[in-house]
């Protein structure tokens, strides 16, 4: 109910700096109802800000056009006003004064001067063409595709839009972090160390992809990258398995490589049927170990365009042991996955199945795992 005459630095700073806030910081319902209604568990309901959410839109819409013309008529209060909305977006001060005494350089702020950016504060240490609107007209020959495109992605260091409470540093506007990426299993991890107590975090867009969304968490110091499935099928790349493995195993051994076929040729077609292996051309007579690669067929009917899963397989000469890996796809770094091994004491990791005793080159031991697995969509 507050009246134009009584607006001063407090207010319109309360008002500025507490929407903008809201916007980054609080996840707001789609529905008309209360709190509850974004969420499927009533016994653990998101944060609540304790008052109807379609007042607090009430709120900004009344007072809206009372801070316009206080920014325009007393713009020395106004730009302090502005910088106040910056520290707290940004964390790095509060309301009426910043953390930093070197950061308290007075910028001028303005809307930018264009019928359809009324609203749009930028300091006066931006581009000249951003501030007054000049940017948005449109060249000599410029299509409508080449005018949106270069209007849309004008860089922007930073902007208080005060018409849909957005702040936008460096071209990227402050958010919350989707709630997809904050209950992901990897991120859980993250989020127990930089997070264990918010039940949200800002963040702010760097780069999105056709296949990879790029934030930044805001104020702490970590990036988070998300990449949509891959669609391709990797058996059709010949990179994919590695290009220096060209001798077909068994043929061509060396003399003195015959361990490597004491350990693996009678147990290839149990372990790995319809595989055919490929092995370095280098000389392993000596070596400890040597590391062959292929293909075995994924299961008909499976949702996937991959059609084969690489595996990898490590032969240790003494005593003799054979690994057996998955190497899967994840944020499209190829990894291994330890999916069998012929003895468990030589083994640096717990494979899961029940053991059984084995022989490798003669040599009982107790071995575990599912050596045929296939990678899953």
């Amino acid at each position: 109910n507050y009246t134009y005459e009584v607006f001063d630095f407090r207010s319109v700073s309360v008002l500025l700096s507490s929407q903008v806030y809201l916007m980054i910081n609080h996840r707001f319902s789609n529905q008309i109802y209360d709190d509850l209604a974004d969420t499927a568990d009533p016994t653990k309901p998101p944060s609540s800000i304790q008052l109807a959410q379609t007042e607090v839109f009430d709120i900004i819409q009344t007072q809206r056009h009372k801070i316009m013309r206080y920014m325009r008529e007393k713009p020395s209060e106004g730009d302090d006003a502005m910088e106040a909305v910056v520290r707290v977006a940004t964390g790095t001060g509060t309301r009426t004064e910043s953390f930093d005494a070197k950061i308290q350089k007075s910028r001028h702020w303005k809307s930018i001067k264009h019928p359809t950016c009324y609203g749009r504060f930028v300091p006066d240490t931006e581009d000249e063409q951003l501030r007054d609107g000049s940017y948005r007209i449109p060249r000599e020959g410029e299509t409508y595709e080449q005018w949106m495109l270069r209007v849309t992605t004008k860089a922007v260091g930073i902007e208080v839009n005060a018409q849909i409470s957005e702040f936008t540093l460096q071209n990227h506007k402050m958010a919350l972090l989707d709630p997809h990426i904050m209950n992901d299993p990897d991120f859980k991890h993250l989020r127990k160390e930089i997070a264990v107590d918010a039940s949200d975090i800002a963040c702010a867009e760097v780069m999105h992809t056709t296949n990879r969304y790029w934030w930044r968490l805001v104020g702490r110091r970590y990036d988070v990258m998300s990449w949509a499935p891959d669609g391709r099928n990797y058996h059709d790349f010949k990179e994919a398995r590695n290009p220096k493995f060209t001798r077909k195993f068994p043929k061509n051994l060396r003399a003195g490589e015959s361990w490597i076929a004491d350990a693996l040729l009678e147990k290839l077609p149990l372990i790995l049927p319809g595989v055919t292996l490929f092995m370095p051309p280098q000389d392993a007579s000596s070596a400890p170990y040597v590391q062959l690669a292929g293909w075995i067929e994924n299961p008909k009917g499976s949702e996937t365009l991959s059609t084969h899963t690489l595996k990898e397989v490590v032969v240790w000469q003494n005593p003799p042991v054979v690994t057996i890996y998955n190497v899967k796809e994840h944020g499209r770094r190829m990894l291994r996955v330890l999916e069998y091994t012929s003895n468990m004491s030589l083994c640096l990791d717990e494979v899961s199945g029940e053991p059984y005793p084995d022989r490798v080159a003669g040599i009982l031991a107790l071995s575990t795992g599912v050596p045929m697995t296939t990678v899953e969509p």
